[in-house]
């Protein structure tokens, strides 16, 4: 019962940490075609928060 109850009272604060991301046309023009770039502008604990990730898909190239 107790594990439960910990994981309700948890899930609040783990909906509230959600973040928004959106691709980055800036970043991307130019990439190859596996990767991209997004970015979020959402707010963290009421401050602005400004982040990036880069998403790369990779191919093992087989000699044949």
């Amino acid at each position: 019962m107790k594990p439960l109850l910990l994981i309700l009272t948890m899930l609040p604060a783990a909906a509230m940490a959600q973040l928004r991301w959106q691709p980055s046309a800036e970043h991307n023009e130019g990439l190859p075609e596996g990767a991209r770039v997004y970015q979020t502008n959402d707010s963290v604990s009421g401050r602005p928060f400004k982040a990036y990730y880069r998403r790369s898909l990779l191919v093992r190239k087989t000699s044949g």
